[in-house]
């Protein structure tokens, strides 16, 4: 294969606080869980288009902004 060209992205934290995150290892189990439920409740409210699967997808949106709003903060 040739060279091939990328494109190189910073960081929004710092290399070693990252690392740190990744080996926290158990830490993620909450957030990845919640990750879960999303995928499901949104695979439910498409396949079922019901008030009920739709506010089970309100929900799960819910649990994982607190993750999202923490990952993205500067």
């Amino acid at each position: 294969m040739g060279n091939q060209g990328g494109v190189v992205l910073p960081f929004r934290r710092p290399v070693t606080e990252a690392l740190e995150l990744l080996s926290a290892g158990a830490a993620d189990d909450a957030p990845n869980a919640a990750w879960d439920e999303l995928i499901h409740a949104a695979l439910r409210a498409w396949s079922w288009r019901d008030p009920e699967s739709l506010d089970a997808l309100i929900k799960s949106i819910a649990s994982v902004r607190p993750w999202v709003e923490r990952d993205w903060s500067a």
